[in-house]
C-alpha cells in the first residue's frame, strides 16, 4: 500500500481534508437544538419491535466449516453489529444504552427497540472496533460492561477515552488511516471517513480521529461505516435528485478505499439520522449518499443500519430512511438484492 497522506493531521489534532466537508455546517450541527423534532409513532415502533428477533450466533458456525468465505452478521441496532468472520468475532460501535446523545434534543433520545440480546449473552468477542469518540459510537456504560475481555482497535486518540472507561492500555490498539492490524488471519484496516471525533476546537481540529473499517479475510472482504458525510448540502439543496447532486463535490475517500481494498463482498452503511440536512450533511450521509458509497467502494451487497433504533435527526420520521432508500436505489439503478434491510437481532449467514 502506498505511503498514506497526512493531510488529515493538523497540529495536535485532526481535520477533514476534502472539499466535500464544510466546517461551518459541523459547528452548526453541534450547537442547534431543534424545536420541531418528530416524535416516533407508536405504530412504527410496534412494527419494528414485532420484527425483532433473538440472535442465533451458532448459525454461522456450520456455515464457516463449509467455506471460509461465509460471514455471520447480527444487527444489534444503530451501528452495532456482531460479525463472525474467519473464526474472528468482531463487535462494531458497541451501544446497549437505553438513551443516546443528540445535539437536537435536550436530554438525548430514547432507544426505540431494546437490544435483542444482553452484553453478557454475546458470544466471545475477540475485538471491538470503534469509528469515533462520539456518545452513540463509544457508549460509556457498554464499554464498561464489555471490560477487558477483548481487544479494542480504534482510531488515533480514542484510546484515552477508553482508558477513562476502565480499559487497560495493553488491550487498546490505535491506528491512523491506512494502518492495519491482523487478528486470526483477518486484516483490520483503518480507512478514512468524513466525520468528527472527541473534542472540537474553534479552528475545527478534533482531539481524536474517526474512521471506517475494512476487514480482509482469505476469501471475504467486509467494509463498515459507522457515520460519515458524503456531500455537503446548503439550504434548499437538502434532497436533490441524483443527477443534480453529481455537480456537488463528494468525499473522494470512498472511491480510494474501493480502489485500494475493494471490491467488497459486504458493506454496512448508515442510512438514518441525516437531518436537518443543511446542518449535518457533511457529517451524516442520507440514503442516496449511502447508495453512492455502495457504488464507490465496489460492494457486492450492502446492509442498511442506523435506522429504527435512535432517531437522532430532528426532522425525520422513524421509517423515512427506508422509504428514501428505496427511492434512491431506483434513481441510481441498484437492485433490492444489492442493498438490503435487516431487522434487529436477526442473524444471517452471508455467502
Amino acid at each position: 500500500m502506498d505511503k498514506p497522506s497526512l493531510a488529515h493531521h493538523k497540529g495536535d489534532g485532526f481535520i477533514n481534508p476534502w472539499d466535500s466537508y464544510r466546517r461551518e455546517h459541523a459547528k452548526t450541527s453541534a450547537s442547534i437544538i431543534s424545536k420541531t423534532k418528530h416524535e416516533a409513532s407508536k405504530e412504527d415502533i410496534a412494527a419494528i419491535q414485532l420484527l425483532a428477533q433473538r440472535p442465533n450466533f451458532k448459525l454461522a458456525e456450520p456455515a464457516f466449516l463449509e467455506t471460509r468465505r461465509n460471514v455471520g452478521v447480527t444487527w444489534i441496532g444503530h451501528a452495532t453489529f456482531v460479525l463472525q468472520m474467519y473464526g474472528l468475532t468482531i463487535l462494531t460501535d458497541p451501544n446497549w444504552n437505553s438513551k443516546t446523545h443528540s445535539p437536537f434534543s435536550f436530554g438525548g433520545v430514547k432507544r426505540l427497540v431494546p437490544p435483542p440480546v444482553s452484553v453478557s449473552d454475546l458470544p466471545k468477542i475477540d475485538v471491538v472496533v470503534i469509528t469515533a469518540d462520539r456518545a452513540d459510537k463509544c457508549d460509556k456504560s457498554t464499554i464498561r460492561e464489555l471490560g477487558n475481555r477483548c481487544k479494542y482497535v480504534v482510531p488515533l486518540g480514542v484510546g484515552e477515552t477508553l482508558q477513562s472507561y476502565g480499559i487497560t492500555r495493553e488491550n487498546i490498539i490505535e491506528l491512523d488511516w491506512w494502518q492495519e492490524e491482523t487478528m486470526n488471519g483477518v486484516k483490520i484496516v483503518c480507512c478514512p471517513a468524513q466525520h468528527v471525533s472527541g473534542q472540537q476546537s474553534l479552528d475545527g481540529r478534533c482531539s481524536a480521529l474517526w474512521c471506517s473499517w475494512a476487514f480482509i479475510g482469505v476469501r471475504a472482504k467486509v467494509y463498515f461505516v459507522g457515520s460519515s458525510g458524503y456531500r455537503a448540502a446548503r439550504r434548499g439543496q437538502s434532497f436533490l435528485p441524483y443527477k443534480e447532486r453529481l455537480e456537488i463535490p463528494c468525499c473522494p475517500a470512498f472511491r480510494e478505499i474501493g480502489k485500494k481494498l475493494g471490491p467488497f463482498d459486504l458493506a454496512f452503511l448508515p442510512v438514518g439520522n441525516f437531518t436537518p440536512r443543511h446542518s449535518v450533511s457533511c457529517l451524516q450521509m442520507d440514503p442516496l449518499d449511502a447508495v453512492c458509497v455502495h457504488r464507490d467502494v465496489g460492494a457486492r451487497q450492502s446492509t442498511a443500519h442506523s435506522w429504527g433504533t435512535f432517531v437522532i435527526g430532528s426532522e425525520e420520521e422513524t421509517l423515512e430512511p427506508l422509504r428514501l432508500l428505496e427511492q434512491a436505489m431506483m434513481q441510481v439503478g441498484v437492485s433490492d438484492s444489492e442493498f438490503v434491510v435487516t431487522q434487529h437481532g436477526v442473524t444471517k449467514v452471508m455467502y
